[in-house]
């Protein structure tokens, strides 16, 4: 299945997305998606707690457009750049962040996954805007869910330490949900929204917080590029 669909997806190289609440009802995110030889770039509208924010990831450089509270920390540009392993508070909170949001929403990432700590647990037949697609079930085994994880993104990563925390709460396995149609194309993922599972309060067992993500065009126009470099700014924390 993997194999089929990640041939699939570099043909196509480049698709938009949707990202659903834990009720895969309610969008709170949109973007663009590009795949290639040369790198990957992602373009991510969303709103958290009523502010509306965009960023970019650009071949391993984060974008963000510096509203709100960020706005008077570019410098007077409309862009703010930073790294996920910067010294600065910001990078430090919003670095791992949406480099993990940009990860939770490429198919190759969790395919990767799914090859690496997974098993399909079912295959049915299912229809997505009425097209006959195959809906998969697939378990993934916590721990060697985290020895991928920190193989493949550091041991002391956001993720794993959400991973580890889950695991402590008796989380052996994560489920995913995976669509593809006649084309072997993702067109919807329902998987666990990782960072959330240390938090407090977090959902456990089978109530475990889930994000939906939902493809579409695929093969279609994207606009990701990085911000022209006149426009960016770097993190300058008030004195």
């Amino acid at each position: 299945m993997a194999a089929a669909a990640n041939a699939a997806v570099a043909a196509k190289q480049t698709v938009s997305f949707e990202v659903g609440d834990y009720s895969g009802k309610d969008p709170v995110g949109t973007g663009q998606l590009r795949f290639g030889d040369d790198g990957s770039a992602i373009a991510m509208r969303s709103v958290q707690d009523g502010e509306e924010f965009e960023f970019r990831a650009v071949d391993g450089v984060i974008y963000m457009k510096a509203t709100g509270e960020l706005g008077g920390m570019a410098g007077g540009k409309p862009w703010l750049t930073f790294s996920e392993d910067g010294d600065d508070p910001i990078s430090q909170v919003m670095g791992g962040l949406l480099t993990g949001m940009a990860k939770e929403v490429d198919p190759a990432r969790t395919f990767e996954i799914t090859d690496a700590a997974g098993s399909i647990a079912s295959a049915e037949s299912d229809m997505i805007d009425g097209d006959a697609v195959m809906r998969y079930t697939i378990d993934l085994e916590t721990e060697r869910l985290i020895d991928h994880v920190a193989n493949t993104s550091g041991k002391d990563s956001l993720q794993v330490k959400a991973m580890r925390t889950a695991l402590d709460q008796g989380v052996t396995s994560v489920s995913t949900e995976v669509w593809l149609d006649g084309d072997d194309l993702p067109r919807r993922f329902v998987v666990a929204d990782v960072p959330a599972l240390a938090q407090d309060g977090a959902p456990s067992g089978d109530g475990l917080p889930r994000v939906t993500i939902t493809y579409s065009d695929w093969g279609g126009d994207v606009d990701v590029d990085a911000p022209p470099q006149n426009e960016v700014g770097t993190v300058q924390m008030p004195g």
